[in-house]
């Protein structure tokens, strides 16, 4: 008969052997750690079984752990600053700036919208929320701002 389960060692999981109410045994596996995907996507275990045969008898079964992605990580700029002079002459349509961001997530987690924060108060400049494009929307005027 079923004397034991086993899980290969893991810092992230444990095995818990448990017995239903008719004395058959099973195992439950637990997350004893958290996991991160950027760190590590997916995990290999093997589970034992034992007999209390003798000598003791064994079968193993392979564990494949897959960790999919949480929007756990915020998106980063490729500069903390970004400066840009402009002659007040430049034409509306005129690329300013492309700004640039990144992502550590993966798939929808690891897409990036681009907006102002004071989107009301910026009217001269548009940006566009996929590409980060930054381009002159109206005429400067250096003596006006």
């Amino acid at each position: 008969t079923l004397q034991n389960y086993q899980l290969n060692p893991s810092d992230h999981f444990s095995l818990i052997n448990k017995e239903k109410s008719d004395g058959s045994k099973y195992p439950e596996m637990v997350l004893k750690t958290p996991l991160d995907r950027e760190k590590q996507k997916s995990y290999h275990l093997t589970l034992t079984a034992l007999d209390f045969g003798a000598p003791p008898l064994s079968s193993t079964a392979q564990i494949h752990v897959l960790v999919t992605d949480a929007n756990d990580n915020a998106p980063v700029f490729s500069q903390d600053v970004y400066r840009v002079s402009l002659s007040e002459n430049v034409y509306p349509g005129t690329t300013v700036l492309q700004v640039t961001a990144t992502d550590q997530d993966e798939g929808i987690n690891a897409e990036i919208t681009f907006s102002f924060s004071e989107a009301s108060q910026i009217t001269q400049f548009d940006l566009n929320s996929n590409t980060g494009e930054i381009t002159v929307l109206n005429t400067l005027d250096f003596e006006e701002v």
